[in-house]
């Protein structure tokens, strides 16, 4: 990218690249062989999915503590780790010695999770890709392994509705909403209800927390009775202390027993049962194939920035988004602006934050579901230090698996020159990277 006085041309190359997987932990990825029994034996474990590129240089399982922090390490490091693999827990360690560092009584369940990392010996940048629930019999002699839920739990998922359960998500915020988060009940109409839980300010990464109250207090102001099923959400906001614009990211049906004594959770809203006569079932199954890919393109630049004054406008290459994967696990692309540079004398550098953009539609409205990123201005924050959405689809959205429609997006750029920037020639790199949910 260039700057200059007036009538100098302001040059941006642009370039696209892969990056991480997003959206987190998957629930129920790891299993546990067996995945039930007494407390004393050492089970095995494995995974059903390789590391995410980027943090292939090993691999751990830990255990959570109740309140989602890791307890600790409880397994050997595993180094291949570019293909499903697995291991053992730590010699001599068995499920109740396991439960045990993390104050995990009876009746009560906790999360072990499959840690992976960019860095030989669980050292790097670290992610979590796969988990499971781990739950202790009432007498506490024996274990069970299960989430029933796809992108929540509460933990425990059931039990008396005095308790007050802490809850956890298996993904983190989308990248628009990264800044603040709760728990919410939702209205009959899927709007937005009762905040139940602390604000959580770091949902980077999987995350969670306690509730206000027990279960009992928090159905209460519903207006559910009984019997009935309750949706729970996580919400995330753009702003912070719950502040912006909204998405509702992961969710969980909780119904209390007839008698209120007890509540269960589930994924989906139990469908209702009718009375008639069955004169006989027959079971029909289909495997249905993960089909399709997901690729991102840049069209050919450089951007020349026109400059008036000390500002310089321009427009983004169209950025073209093709998901055929069947799968919809959802997508988000993001842009980086890196420091402006020139030959001039002084050098005088321009922080890439000093370019903003705001991200428009090429084909609007965008198909399949997907939305675009909001308004980044230049220097509050900008494209520099940290990455901006350009657009993103959330689980669900995004795809078209016969691959007769895309996304195309573009952005309005904005430049602010520093007044002590030298009469010259700037140029900079706007690195469009994409970030995709594994199919």
């Amino acid at each position: 990218m260039a700057v200059a006085t007036a009538g100098t041309p302001v040059l941006i190359a642009v370039s696209a690249q892969a990056a991480v997987p997003a959206f987190g932990s998957q629930l129920g990825a790891l299993v546990l062989s067996p995945t039930s029994g007494p407390t004393s034996i050492s089970p095995t474990w494995t995974t059903a999915n390789a590391c995410p590129s980027g943090f292939q240089g090993s691999a751990v399982l830990a255990e959570l503590n109740t309140d989602g922090s890791i307890a600790s390490t409880i397994s050997p490091v595993v180094a291949s780790v570019t293909t499903p693999f697995g291991g053992t827990l730590l010699p001599g360690d068995t499920v109740g010695s396991v439960l045990s560092l993390s104050n995990v009584t009876d009746a009560r369940t906790v999360e072990w999770v499959v840690e992976c990392a960019s860095g030989a010996g669980v050292t790097g940048n670290l992610t979590w890709v796969q988990a499971t629930d781990v739950t202790l019999s009432v007498d506490g002699s024996s274990y069970t392994t299960s989430c029933t839920q796809t992108t929540m739990c509460l933990i425990p998922a059931n039990g008396a509705s005095s308790l007050t359960p802490t809850w956890a998500t298996i993904a983190a915020c989308p990248a628009a909403f990264l800044f603040s988060a709760a728990l919410y009940t939702l209205n009959a109409d899927g709007s937005i209800g009762t905040r139940i839980s602390p604000l959580v300010s770091s949902v980077g990464v999987p995350f969670g927390g306690t509730l206000l109250g027990d279960v009992a207090q928090n159905m209460s102001g519903t207006g559910v009775t009984n019997g009935e099923p309750d949706e729970w959400a996580v919400v995330c906001f753009t702003g912070t202390g719950g502040t912006g614009a909204t998405d509702i990211n992961a969710s969980v049906y909780v119904t209390l027993s007839a008698d209120g004594s007890s509540y269960s959770t589930r994924s989906t809203l139990p469908q209702p049962t009718f009375p008639g006569t069955t004169a006989g079932t027959v079971s029909v199954a289909i495997a249905v194939p993960a089909t399709g890919i997901l690729t991102v393109t840049v069209a050919a630049g450089p951007v020349n920035l026109a400059v008036s004054g000390l500002t310089g406008t321009g427009i983004l290459p169209t950025v073209t988004i093709t998901d055929t994967r069947n799968s919809f696990p959802g997508w988000s692309v993001m842009g980086q602006e890196s420091a402006f540079t020139s030959t001039t004398t002084p050098p005088t550098p321009i922080s890439g934050d000093q370019l903003g953009w705001s991200p428009t539609a090429v084909n609007a409205p965008l198909p399949a579901g997907a939305i675009l990123g909001g308004t980044v201005l230049p220097a509050n924050p900008g494209l520099g230090t940290t990455a901006a959405v350009l657009a993103l689809a959330h689980a669900g959205t995004g795809a078209d698996p016969t691959g007769a429609t895309n996304d195309q997006v573009s952005a309005s750029l904005t430049l602010d020159i520093p007044v002590t920037a030298t009469a010259g020639v700037y140029s900079g790199i706007l690195t469009i990277t994409y970030l995709s949910a594994q199919a």
